[in-house]
């Protein structure tokens, strides 16, 4: 056992404390938009997009319209949309890749949809200034329960 290795205890005992890790940890890295952007132009990007637009109800669509002065969203349809709309995105919402990013020239902000990470960062996107954040706190319950149930 190296000093290096990190017990079970100590994993689960970090887990808990998980909350206040990126502010006692990681305070350098959080972005903070001061003063924040007079506009926010929003694209739901999925791998699906070129498939088919994601799915938002009217009363989703008009909180997310309503929560600033000039909020945009938009739920591209198809591929040729989706090209489109990326030059003027400030934030993307749900998949990017490199391709998508290299015309996203805007872009400040990436809000994955998944917890995980490995399968959203490439080079591009690492070597950015772009701000990239994950749903890691929203699924953790689920993803604690089904670890827990595992074992």
């Amino acid at each position: 056992m190296s000093d290096n290795s990190v017990s079970r205890r100590l994993f689960m005992s970090a887990a808990a404390a998980a909350p206040a890790v990126p502010v006692l940890i990681a305070s350098d890295r959080i972005a903070i938009f001061d003063p924040p952007p007079a506009k926010a132009r929003i694209v739901a990007c999925t791998a699906a997009s070129v498939v088919g637009p994601a799915r938002y109800t009217p009363a989703e669509i008009a909180q997310i319209t309503a929560a600033g002065k000039d909020v945009q969203l938009t739920l591209p349809k198809n591929a040729d949309e989706l090209n489109k709309a990326l030059p003027e995105a400030d934030v993307v919402f749900g998949s990017l890749n490199a391709e998508w990013l290299a015309k996203a020239k805007s872009l400040r902000w990436f809000q994955a949809t998944e917890a995980g990470m490995e399968r959203v960062l490439f080079p591009e996107l690492i070597k950015s200034d772009i701000v990239v954040t994950n749903m890691a706190r929203m699924f953790a319950p689920a993803i604690s329960e089904t670890v827990i149930s595992m074992l």
